[in-house]
């Protein structure tokens, strides 16, 4: 059972619990898999490299269902009925051991009346059974096919609706528009397939806001930017002094221009367990 470490918290609740974490399924490729197989606890003492500040596991359960691909959304209700989501894909046997890898779309909240989310730019990554880039061919074209996406609440976003275009090089471009006729949350999955034919999957919330015909304020997103150590932590293995690791992340928003947010930093202390 592999074990992924979250962070989840709220500023207005001292302390949340695994039990105000809600798992849903929606299975893309048959009866694949359920909530039950998503089980999420506090983290303990043990688990090293769980975030500091509202931190929890999740095992995921093995799937005796064949193969398949499903989108897993993870809800939190809060003690005034207050939701925040997040999601993720899983899919059992791709037919590749290096897959493609999908990163930098981060979750977002845009406007019922407006254009939508996007554009957003995005990585697609696609290593060889050699360890070498194939991404794109010797001419600068991607070797992917077109990425597709698919939309579990048709009444806010439809899937279909959902555009791509190659940017330049591994990069993408995404534009996701509502449908203008209805708010809430929809959950995205972007597939991208290489040519090969291996496939791989990403996932992100798209919240609708019905605004009365003006834009709203919605806040800034992050998201990891480039493929690399999946998680939210980057582990640092040089431990001499003066010793540094790079983070890469990306951040984004609806009404705001990149060069105009504001990024800051601070430190956390952890305490570390004697081996």
């Amino acid at each position: 059972m592999p074990v992924v470490y979250l962070r989840v918290w709220d500023p207005d609740v001292d302390a949340l619990e695994a039990s105000d974490i809600f798992p849903s399924v929606f299975n893309r490729e048959g009866a694949f898999y359920t909530p039950n197989q998503v089980r999420i606890t506090r983290c303990t003492g043990e688990d090293l490299g769980c975030p500091a500040d509202g931190g929890f596991k999740m095992r995921l359960l093995p799937v005796e269902n064949g193969d398949g691909a499903a989108t897993v959304t993870l809800t939190v209700i809060d003690s005034d009925e207050l939701q925040g989501a997040a999601s993720f894909s899983i899919r059992k046997n791709s037919n590749a051991a290096h897959p493609p890898v999908i990163a930098g779309i981060a979750s977002e909240s845009v406007s019922l009346s407006g254009a939508g989310y996007g554009p957003v730019h995005f990585v697609i990554d696609d290593m060889d059974e050699d360890g070498e880039n194939d991404a794109v061919d010797e001419n600068g074209n991607s070797t992917i096919k077109e990425p597709t996406a698919m939309s579990d609440n048709e009444d806010v976003v439809l899937g279909s609706s959902i555009t791509f275009t190659q940017f330049a090089d591994r990069t993408w471009i995404m534009r996701a528009p509502p449908t203008g006729i209805q708010s809430g949350r929809a959950v995205i999955t972007v597939t991208a397939e290489d040519k090969d034919h291996f496939r791989s999957d990403t996932s992100f919330v798209l919240n609708i806001i019905d605004d009365g015909g003006s834009t709203p304020n919605t806040p800034p997103s992050f998201n990891r930017h480039a493929p690399g150590v999946s998680g939210t932590f980057v582990e640092q293995t040089d431990t001499s002094i003066g010793a540094s690791t790079d983070y890469l992340f990306k951040v984004s928003d609806s009404e705001s221009l990149a060069e105009t947010l504001v990024v800051t930093a601070g430190l956390i202390q952890c305490r570390a367990r004697a081996q």
